[in-house]
């Protein structure tokens, strides 16, 4: 999944990344979602947003759909992010449509 950062300022960490990263890809380190900043390659030392920031996201539609105010989570099998299961990634500020804005407020939580 590719988001866009909309506003705000990410808390950065720099990681080993386990495999080619694209800007705004998100991906689970453990049960923590984080954000590529840059490209990277597999293995090398890249920048990834821990926390912070406001991103636009593709939300589900269907089962699982975020509201405004609930926990948003992500699953690496799922290109959109939902309500129902994997790991958190934040919480929903405001959806329209399929578009849905998320602070970025891992908890290293999984929702089954």
């Amino acid at each position: 999944m590719i988001v866009k950062l909309l506003r705000g300022e990410p808390t950065v960490a720099h990681l080993v990344a386990s495999a080619d990263f694209v800007p705004g890809q998100v991906t689970n380190v453990g049960l923590t979602p984080v954000i590529a900043v840059n490209r990277v390659k597999s293995g090398e030392v890249g920048a990834f947003a821990v926390s912070g920031g406001i991103y636009e996201m593709i939300a589900q539609t269907s089962t699982g759909a975020p509201v405004a105010g609930s926990a948003c989570t992500f699953a690496a099998t799922n290109v959109k992010i939902s309500t129902s299961t994997g790991n958190i990634l934040g919480v929903c500020l405001k959806v329209a449509s399929a578009v849905c804005e998320v602070l970025h407020q891992p908890t290293g939580v999984t929702v089954a």
